[in-house]
């Protein structure tokens, strides 16, 4: 795309040992496609574990957190987007939980949000309200580290190093974009709000 990533911070293997907070690897926007086609891969074998996978991509689409991801529910279905609503807050302050949208298709028509919807249907009705937007065939939500672990493994000999691949390496896509494209403080604090 011509975009200048000079100033984006490269990965550092992990020290377990002097394992410090640091800012997550970025995802490249050509990962999106390949994340998608891995997800797509997947599903068509009807694979439970394509959910797995999806949960990275709507953290990038979404800009969200895993937990977020993991506490939400589907509430409407237009012909471009899906909106959920989580019932976990943000913030400390509003607790009361939050809605936020993520487009209904994939760039190459691959329709994720109705998959996920006749997923959740086919769950007896008490899993149906705890299985959030990405689970397994028993519709638990998957943990975490196997959301990480499956984009680990997808772009495994894609990477330089697929273990740094973290769900942040998928939520900071949005904001990073925006930085690349010199949006003001104000522009990026309406576009998270809009979330």
């Amino acid at each position: 795309m011509g975009w200048n990533l000079t100033n984006i911070q490269l990965p550092v293997a992990p020290n377990v040992r002097t394992r410090k907070r640091q800012q997550a690897v970025v995802a490249e926007p050509g990962m999106i496609p390949f994340l998608e086609a891995g997800i797509i891969t997947a599903a068509e074998h009807n694979n439970p574990e394509w959910m797995a996978l999806l949960a990275n991509w709507l953290c990038a689409v979404g800009c969200l957190r895993h937990r977020h991801i993991t506490k939400s529910s589907p509430q409407r279905l237009s012909a471009s987007t899906i909106h959920a609503w989580c019932s976990q807050g943000k913030q400390a302050h509003s607790r009361n939980g939050f809605t936020w949208s993520a487009p209904a298709e994939f760039t190459n028509g691959f329709p994720c949000a109705q998959r996920v919807i006749d997923a959740i249907k086919e769950l007896p009705e008490e899993k149906q309200q705890t299985c959030g937007m990405a689970f397994d065939g028993e519709g638990i939500p998957y943990p975490i580290s196997e959301v990480q672990k499956k984009a680990q493994l997808l772009f495994e000999n894609h990477v330089d190093d697929a273990r740094n691949i973290t769900t942040y390496t998928w939520r900071r896509v949005a904001p990073t974009v925006g930085l690349l494209l010199t949006f003001t403080d104000l522009e990026l604090t309406i576009r998270r709000l809009d979330r």
